[in-house]
């Protein structure tokens, strides 16, 4: 289903059609197509924008074990996002650049109002996100990415700490020679509730851990956002293995 929803997408001309380079310029990923009845069709955009949507989706997804998580997450995910395109908007006099910055800044909006009810009445207990929400979140922040210029680092940056977490999951699975997409506990907010920490404690950290890192998007260019993800991957994999050692000395 969510390589449909992609396929629907793409029809569009909503894809990845190149990357920027750390060291500056871009990588066209527009090299290698066929063609089919007039119709091109690019093979690395492909393969790079599946992959793009099926992992926010299942990253999104897997942060709502813990309630009023991914609600909280994603509200600050997107008023950083129309933060970095407000400031984009100061300074660009480019009339398309200045119309793509209106629509994600009205987009972001929308998300962050909806979100700030629904997530006063997860707090309260009134309600519950599940898939369907879930889903839909992953879906608004990979093509907001994608419309946006192409923020790919910035959105890594900005759900940095879960994205991160969700290939330390799936490695360790594969690993053990399990399934990636199998249901288990092994998810950093299981591991830090199986220790100390209550709920409240664990939804601070990585509020407190995801908002400094989100911060960084706004001022940070290209080589420093890629030398912050890897702070959050240092991070995120120090914090699982410690968790791992006192949780069996602690058993």
């Amino acid at each position: 289903m969510q390589i449909i929803i992609w396929a629907v997408i793409w029809i569009t001309s909503i894809k990845i059609g190149y990357i920027s380079n750390i060291f500056g310029g871009i990588l066209n990923l527009e090299t290698y197509f066929i063609e089919i009845l007039n119709f091109k069709v690019f093979i690395i955009p492909v393969i790079f924008t599946i992959f793009w949507y099926v992992f926010i989706f299942n990253t999104v997804n897997w942060t709502d074990w813990i309630s009023w998580n991914t609600s909280g997450l994603s509200i600050i995910s997107f008023f950083i996002l129309f933060l970095l395109w407000y400031i984009l908007f100061e300074r660009d006099n480019y009339e398309w650049w200045i119309k793509n910055a209106k629509f994600i800044m009205h987009m972001t909006t929308i998300l962050v109002w909806i979100l700030i009810p629904y997530w006063y009445f997860e707090v309260r207990e009134k309600i519950l996100m599940w898939d369907s929400w879930t889903m839909f979140l992953g879906f608004m922040l990979a093509t907001i990415a994608i419309i946006s210029g192409w923020k790919i680092a910035t959105v890594l940056v900005v759900f940095g700490i879960y994205a991160v977490d969700s290939i330390y999951v799936i490695l360790t699975r594969l690993s053990i020679w399990k399934s990636p997409l199998q249901w288990d506990m092994t998810h950093l907010h299981h591991r830090l509730l199986k220790l100390w920490l209550d709920r409240k404690e664990v939804l601070f950290l990585l509020y407190w851990l995801s908002f400094s890192f989100w911060l960084t998007a706004l001022y940070l260019d290209r080589l420093w956002k890629i030398i912050v993800f890897f702070i959050i991957v240092f991070i995120v994999v120090f914090i699982n293995r410690i968790v791992e050692k006192v949780y069996l000395k602690k058993k």
